[in-house]
């Protein structure tokens, strides 16, 4: 993509502090996350799980049907295994976020070998949870990054409105 004729090859990044178990404090460096960040996840078979449903039922127990006479269902999110999976789910797509915002940061590595394919994905995400876990990580941490991460998200949001601005302004100079 060019603007007023320059290529743009802009790479936004932001450091935050990581306050470290010892007292010490990690400055890490975070990009933002690629627009296809959501289909990315698709792709790879992040996905979040089915909505359980159960059969319908009426305050006095009989089973509510259509008037075609067939079974109503209704959504059941309340099942433990749902709940676990969603968690699961939640925590992945925060860890993968988290994983490819630092991929800014020189100074930190992780471990997991990348997968290479459209599968494996899920293991990544839980093996990088497990990295950030031995490393002493909180949740507390993990909350934190993907909050810089969102905020940064609405940053570039910002300067995005600003290019449109400069874009769309006359950008006449006048010369004598």
């Amino acid at each position: 993509m060019k603007y007023l004729g320059q290529s743009i090859s802009e790479q936004w990044s932001k450091e935050v502090e990581v306050l470290r178990p010892d007292g010490s404090h990690w400055r890490l460096k975070l990009q933002p996350l690629s627009l296809g960040f959501p289909q990315w996840l698709h792709e790879r078979g992040v996905l979040p799980p089915a909505i359980p449903t159960k059969v319908s039922r009426k305050d006095g127990g009989k089973i509510k049907r259509d008037a075609g006479g067939r079974v109503q269902f209704e959504q059941d999110i309340s099942q433990a295994d749902f709940q676990l999976e969603l968690s699961k789910y939640q925590m992945r797509v925060a860890l993968l976020a988290i994983w490819q915002g630092l991929q800014a940061e020189a100074a930190l590595q992780f471990e997991s070998a990348v997968p290479s394919g459209l599968s494996g994905w899920l293991a990544f995400a839980d093996q990088i949870g497990n990295e950030l876990e031995e490393a002493g990580f909180t949740l507390q941490d993990i909350l934190f990054l993907c909050e810089h991460i969102h905020q940064f998200q609405d940053h570039v949001s910002e300067h995005l409105q600003e290019s449109r601005q400069r874009f769309f302004s006359t950008g006449v100079v006048e010369t004598n």
